[in-house]
Parts: C-alpha cells; structure tokens; sequence
C-alpha cells in the first residue's frame, strides 16, 4: 500500500510539474525579449520602405520630366517612371507607388486599384500636403487602419515640384511580427493613437481602439506593469487569466509582447500544496 500510494503522490507531482509548464514558456525574460525583438524587426521594415522612397524620390527622371520640351519625350520619360515604380511592388510590402504635381494632378501611378483619384487637393490630401511640407531627403509617414504611406518630396532648384509616394502593407509587419513567435505568445502593434495595425491572433488589424491583453488599453497596460513611457515588463491579470507582458516602443509605434501563465491550483493528494 505504501508503493501504491507513492506512485499516486509521485503522479500528482508530475501532473503538477506539467500544468506548471506553460509558466516557464511565458516567463517575463521571454516576452521581454519577444518584444525587443519584434520592435527592432519593425523598426527596420519602416526604416527601409522609408529608405526606399527617401531614394527614389532623388532620381534625375524627375527633373528631366520637368524639362521634356515635347510630349512624346514626356511619354517616354513616364514609361521609364512606370518601369522604376514597378521594381518597387512588394519590395518591403510597398505597393501604390504615385507621382503628384504640384497642381495636385496624378502625373503617373502603378499598383493601385482602379478608380483610384486622378486629382487632389495640395493642402488638404493628408498624403501630398505630408510630402510636400517635407525638406529635401526627408519621407512623411502617414498611418491609416490597413496602410503605412511614405510620401517624399521631389526637388528642383529648393522648391518641391512633385510628391513621390507609395502605401507600405500592415500585413508585411503581421508577417514579421508572427515569424518566430512560440505557441502561445502572442504580439500587438498599436499606433500612437491606440489603435491596433497588427495582431498576431488573428492575423488582421481592424484599427479597434482599446483592449490588447486581459481587457486593459495600452495605457491601462503600462500603469498595470509600472513601465516608463517607452517600455516595460510584469504580469497583468483578469480573473482567472494571467499574462506575461513586455511593451517596447518603435517611434510613435509600440510592440506589445505576452503569453499567458498557468494559473495555480492544488496539486493531487499534496494537501495544501499548490501547483505552479
């Protein structure tokens, strides 16, 4: 009776060893670094796209545009844009490359939907008034629920002539941000304003504003941790859930990094004794 009641206690402790698991897979040292990691991989995804038009946007096509004396050397000259935007298309989830005057007319555009605007208003468009307020070498960055815009300024003798722009895909961050990450953990990307640009739960980002881990906003997230403005690790619980959790900040982004922890209980025939 003794070896059988050993063997009883012995397997409780190894059921108790294995509800106990999961706390090791979300120990705040691995959200901590999941978070560090995923906000540099963001932070040079940006970086590029941002680079990539910074570029573009200083080619001599441009200007030789702006000088063609007849239109058939225009025509050429917007063939040989379309042939540069097009090398551009999924480098980087870039897509919707698009070249604007100053007058507010598309002079051309390549990978946008049909019945994209031909004309826009130089000083109300977020995009062309963003591009066109920028000093030379410098990109815009404009966020909206789906797409991350770059626009840059094309300049001629110190005045913006043109604004060159293309939309950068959140779904090349969700791609970033769920290559690597341990069942399990999960990671958010929330935008200044709180709204969510990727969740690796569900592979979509809606633009919701508001609860990321166990019903608190990033705000709530990061009094709860007693992190510092840019980041910050701890536990967060609601209820019977628990969750460990890293925030770090990329720019006027934040990575959100957590995974969830095995709640204690009590332990087969171990009395009193709790189990993680």
């Amino acid at each position: 009776m003794r070896g059988a009641t050993s063997f009883v206690l012995l397997s409780g402790l190894i059921a108790c060893a294995l509800v106990a698991s999961p706390v090791r897979a979300g120990d705040v040292d691995i959200v901590r670094a999941l978070a560090r990691e995923k906000a540099a991989a963001v932070s040079i995804l940006k970086a590029k796209g941002q680079k990539q038009i910074a570029t573009m946007a200083q080619d001599r096509v441009f200007i030789a545009y702006i000088n063609a004396s007849t239109q058939g050397q225009g025509a050429r000259l917007r063939a040989r844009m379309a042939t540069m935007f097009g090398t551009l298309w999924n480098r980087f989830g870039l897509r919707g490359v698009a070249l604007v005057d100053r007058a507010g007319e598309l002079v051309i555009r390549v990978g946008e939907k049909p019945g994209a605007p031909t004309t826009f208003d130089v000083k109300r468009d977020p995009v062309v008034s963003a591009g066109f307020a920028q000093a030379a070498f410098k990109v815009a960055t404009i966020t909206d629920a789906e797409t991350l815009t770059y626009a840059a300024p094309v300049i001629w003798r110190d005045r913006a002539e043109f604004v060159l722009s293309a939309r950068q895909s959140l779904a090349a961050y969700r791609k970033v941000l769920t290559r690597g990450t341990a069942n399990g953990a999960f990671v958010v990307l929330v935008d200044a304003k709180g709204r969510v640009l990727a969740d690796t739960r569900n592979g979509t980002a809606d633009g919701a504003r508001g609860k990321l881990v166990a019903g608190l906003s990033l705000e709530a997230l990061k009094r709860a941790v007693k992190g510092s403005r840019d980041e910050g690790t701890g536990e967060v619980v609601r209820g019977n859930e628990r969750f460990n959790v890293s925030y770090q900040s990329v720019g006027d982004w934040t990575v959100v990094a957590a995974a969830s922890v095995a709640v204690p209980r009590r332990c087969p025939g171990a009395g009193t004794r709790l189990c993680g």
